[in-house]
């Protein structure tokens, strides 16, 4: 097994396909390391670039962060 978690760009890089290109890049090693099961976290924004892949949605996870005081 393999999990992908937080793959992202930059607002300025969005839309030139770099998180794609790095998510089939991700899934090659995955699949040269015999994962037969590959686990994806994805933002809302990067849905649809999964999707395409072959990624099905599973659920949604809650995000917790703890801010200094």
């Amino acid at each position: 097994q393999s999990g992908l978690h937080m793959i992202g760009t930059t607002a300025q890089h969005r839309g030139l396909g770099l998180g794609g290109k790095m998510t089939k890049f991700l899934l090659h090693v995955a699949q040269s390391n015999r994962s037969e099961i590959v686990y994806l976290v994805a933002s809302q924004l990067g849905a649809l670039i999964y999707e395409k892949l072959g990624f099905k949605d599973q659920g949604k996870m809650l995000s917790y962060s703890l801010e200094e005081r």
